[in-house]
């Protein structure tokens, strides 16, 4: 073969080469230059550590998932504490029995209003045109009835460190 021939042939190898080139999406390099997926890489996914380049699913580590910490590098579930869930404390409120978690009244004439028996959320009618309003009889709720709220308790949950995070090809070689 030529010496000309010889470099119009690499040429041609270059520029197909480039013509096929595509270019990562996703995963830990984002942008580069690829030809196949496997050269976008690995990365976690879950764990604590999202979208961080691995090799093994060991790299990824575990995450609390929920609670007073949640994403929190975890071990065991008891390194994820316990949190309300329901009550008159806000959501996520660090908890180490359920009477911390307050109580709120359900429906009644006060709903969302901090509560210890039913009767403090008084009655209101349900259903019929007067749904809603504060009542004391049936008679007062065409319709519908007089129906007193309740007063729920909020719940302290553990959390649970069950973030568990995988090493996966999510890059993609794309163009």
């Amino acid at each position: 073969m030529s010496p000309r021939a010889l470099f119009i042939l690499c040429l041609l190898t270059f520029a197909a080469r480039g013509a096929l080139a595509g270019t990562c999406v996703g995963g830990p390099t984002p942008g580069t230059t690829c030809f196949t997926d496997a050269q976008c890489g690995k990365a976690c996914a879950g764990g604590p550590t999202p979208g961080t380049r691995c090799i093994l699913d060991s790299e990824c580590g575990r995450a609390c998932g929920g609670g007073p910490t949640s994403g929190q590098v975890c071990s065991s579930d008891t390194e994820c504490g316990r949190a309300c869930l329901g009550g008159s404390a806000k959501p996520g409120t660090t908890c180490t029995v359920d009477s911390d978690c307050g109580s709120v009244c359900l429906g009644g004439a006060l709903p969302g209003t901090t509560c210890t028996y039913a009767a403090q959320c008084g009655m209101a009618c349900n259903g019929g045109p007067s749904a809603g309003n504060a009542c004391s009889f049936d008679s007062q709720c065409p319709g519908g009835a007089c129906a007193t709220g309740v007063c729920a308790a909020g719940s302290c949950i553990a959390a649970a460190c069950d973030n568990i995070g995988a090493c996966s090809n999510i890059g993609r070689c794309s163009g």
